[in-house]
């Protein structure tokens, strides 16, 4: 059992290594004006780390402003991992049970998985390649708490989860630059769909790639679209090498992913690309001078306020529902096919609570969405938007007969 414990030692001497490295990089460059971080929860870096690890080579390769946030509560929570796996083993070994818990291989291992999530980050946060790390950890700083340390409660606070802490980093990295969640949790998700932050919930981690991740943050962040998309324009020359990590297991790159991606989910994300441009456009129109001199205004507007009068974006940068948003506004349409809501079908996928990718919207969700956007296109006469209906609604037609 000593090589059980030896292991356990080493991996916990890493994880307080990247605690350290953290919280000596606090002083860290200037955060860059069009800056990302992506906070990854603990899921992610047990289950979805082939797709994180080629993502990482996709921003080092592009040399674009992202930087990948380890939360300190998802170190703890990893090393409780590995820890709890040990125990685990080490009960199965005294009791030589037969049950099916001690038939489990090794490749199944919880604390494997979360051994390899931290050797990947360590290798990570100590590149010498590169001229920042893509890859950090929260210091204890890096938090809206009064104490200025995550770890410590603030004067009142009864208890806290390990959501919590996570919500607490993703609103402190959200007061410097754009940040976006990324996590398996629903309920998580969820709360940070309700406090207003954004959040990617990927699909299981054989359904798609680092490229896919990529567009889901373009969706969430179009306004980043030109280093995104130089990303994905290169995503196919980023040299990717399989190679064995941690205990041996094999890291496959994206190159042999097999997972085709249905024709559904495709015609989705064109529907996006296609028609939330027309609905900025129609936006513009109706109202470009209003919220122009709004926007310029610089007066504060109440919390209470309608949120297209809280939203100081440019009409360039508003997502689908803010243009929706401000049309029902200025011309209250009654959707004769309300459900799903419009706003929600044109999300990129996982990108938001309820947003689906094109396969797993129903027939009738397609129809629905037909039917909203020939509405708002005979409301305010607009040609070109109700050109792209029809052949939206040729394509629903024959695939969902």
């Amino acid at each position: 059992m000593a090589h059980r414990d030896d292991r356990a030692l080493s991996t916990s001497a890493q994880l307080q290594l990247l605690d350290d490295v953290a919280n000596q990089d606090i002083e860290m460059q200037p955060v860059a004006a069009d800056a990302i971080y992506l906070v990854v929860d603990t899921n992610v870096l047990l289950d979805h780390i082939r797709i994180l690890r080629n993502f990482v080579e996709d921003v080092a390769f592009a040399k674009v402003p992202i930087t990948v946030i380890c939360p300190g509560i998802v170190l703890h929570e990893l090393d409780r991992c590995i820890l709890l796996d040990l125990t685990s083993e080490s009960m199965l070994t005294e009791r030589k049970t037969d049950s099916l818990f001690s038939q489990k291989t090794e490749s199944d291992s919880l604390g494997r998985r979360a051994r390899i999530a931290t050797d990947w980050m360590l290798r990570e946060v100590t590149r010498k390649d590169l001229l920042q790390p893509i890859v950090k950890g929260q210091a204890q700083k890096e938090t809206c708490k009064s104490t200025k340390n995550w770890k410590v409660k603030d004067r009142g606070e009864v208890w806290s989860n390990n959501d919590d802490h996570i919500v607490d980093c993703c609103k402190y990295f959200e007061s410097k630059a754009a940040t976006v969640l990324y996590s398996c949790d629903k309920n998580l998700c969820l709360r940070c769909d309700q406090e207003g932050l954004r959040f990617i919930s990927p699909p299981p981690p054989h359904e798609y790639t680092s490229l896919d991740l990529i567009k889901c943050i373009l969706g969430i962040l179009p306004e980043y679209s030109v280093y995104l998309n130089r990303m994905i324009l290169n995503h196919s020359h980023v040299v990717r090498n399989n190679t064995t990590q941690g205990d041996g297991m094999m890291i496959d790159d994206d190159a042999p992913f097999s997972y085709q991606i249905p024709q559904a989910t495709l015609v989705h994300q064109q529907v996006i690309e296609c028609f939330t441009p027309l609905l900025r456009a129609l936006v513009k129109r109706v109202g470009g001078a209003e919220l122009e001199k709004l926007r310029k205004s610089g007066n504060s507007v109440s919390k209470y306020a309608p949120k297209w009068q809280q939203n100081t974006a440019p009409v360039e940068k508003y997502s689908a529902g803010d243009c929706l948003e401000y049309l029902q506004h200025k011309k209250r349409i009654v959707f004769t096919k309300p459900e799903p809501p419009l706003d929600r079908f044109l999300r990129h996928p996982y990108s938001g609570n309820g947003a689906l990718s094109g396969v797993e919207w129903t027939a009738s969700a397609w129809r629905a969405a037909v039917a909203s956007l020939r509405q708002i296109g005979e409301t305010w006469k607009d040609g070109a938007m109700l050109e792209q209906v029809e052949l939206l609604d040729q394509y629903v037609k024959s695939e969902y007969q």
